[in-house]
């Protein structure tokens, strides 16, 4: 699993979503998805 870099919410929301794209995973295609509100730090 790859990461991206830390995330600082200073205005609003943001929708984030990791989404499974490894063919002949049990979990191919499935998704899920968090709202981080503000002053949320990943």
């Amino acid at each position: 699993m790859e990461l991206g870099e830390p995330i600082y919410i200073i205005s609003s929301r943001v929708y984030d979503v990791a989404i499974d794209i490894r063919r002949g995973s049990p979990w191919f295609s499935k998704y899920a998805g968090v709202v981080l509100e503000l002053g949320y730090v990943l």
